[in-house]
């Protein structure tokens, strides 16, 4: 599929990071920042917001694919049913791997069945963190082959921050992403949403080739932070808020053997009235405190 990206960012800052002195006993572990900073048992990788614009991807399969030891199957070619595998395990729906979005797994029955038929917004993501081996151990329920965890767009900790970009493609492809953030006074905020679309690419017979086989997905994304400058043990209170729909033209009817062969972009008639619909809503309230440089507490309430 072919796509004209256009992008503009409205308002950059650059993060201004200091570095504190720990003793060496002492010293947190965070695979948070970029890969250069990552030290964790295992392997680790981490892809940024830089590459995720540049990129300008809304398919998982795509973003990852050049992370050592992860690989996919592709199944309805947009990445709405993702089916990843790492380290010689199943890719069917991701069942093996451990999904999070900041921390928090995103599969709606994980400990009973592990199949992500809803995946991430992938495309409106700030990183990702990829981590295998004994990185993934306090990650979840699926560890065996290793956790994938999608970094939400952050509340900016200096200037305002905005970004607007739009990408058009074959097959009635469209994608709308904007965001906007900084900080009044002690609040902090940023607003996010993100839209992308297709026709789809399959034709359907007995519909005259026109019949709609792709998809929509939207989602947006409020984040609020207040830092009472008064508090003690420097901390901090979150409320998040993102709320994603999905309408999907898909169907598990497939095709016969000469049908495939003679077509394998076509679908039967009957599949037309085939469609899954997906709403997904999630609120957390998250407060943090650091008593010490070398102590920080977190807790989440979903």
């Amino acid at each position: 599929m072919k796509k004209i990206h256009f992008q503009a960012i409205a308002v950059s800052t650059l993060l201004v990071m200091s570095s504190v002195s720990y003793a060496e006993e002492m010293s947190p572990v965070s695979v948070f920042g970029s890969q250069d900073e990552t030290q964790q048992a295992g392997s680790a990788h981490f892809i940024s917001d830089e590459e995720m614009k540049t990129k300008g991807y809304t398919d998982a399969e795509r973003v990852l694919n050049r992370i050592p030891g992860v690989y996919s199957q592709t199944e309805d070619g947009y990445g709405l049913r993702t089916n990843l595998g790492m380290r010689g395990t199943s890719a069917l729906r991701t069942t093996k791997i451990n999904i999070l979005e900041d921390g928090v797994p995103q599969g709606p029955a994980i400990y009973s069945n592990g199949s992500m038929y809803f995946f991430p917004d992938v495309g409106r993501m700030e990183g990702v963190e990829v981590l295998k081996g004994a990185a993934a151990i306090g990650n979840g329920p699926r560890t065996t082959a290793g956790t994938i965890n999608f970094l939400s767009r952050s509340i900016p900790t200096t200037a305002s921050e905005g970004h607007y970009s739009a990408t058009l493609g074959a097959d009635g492809f469209s994608r709308n992403h904007t965001y906007y953030g900084g900080n009044i006074g002690s609040i902090g905020y940023v607003f996010e949403y993100h839209d992308y679309r297709a026709d789809g690419y399959k034709n359907i017979k007995g519909t005259g080739g026109n019949a709609d086989s792709g998809f929509d997905k939207q989602t947006d994304l409020v984040k609020l932070r207040w830092a009472p400058a008064a508090s003690p043990w420097n901390q901090t209170f979150e409320i998040m808020s993102s709320n994603t729909s999905e309408t999907s033209n898909e169907t598990y009817i497939g095709l016969s053997g000469a049908d495939f062969a003679a077509d394998p972009y076509q679908r039967y008639a009957p599949s037309s009235i085939d469609q899954m619909n997906n709403d997904y809503h999630r609120y957390i309230f998250t407060h943090t405190m650091q008593p010490s440089a070398a102590l920080k507490i977190t807790q989440k309430i979903l």
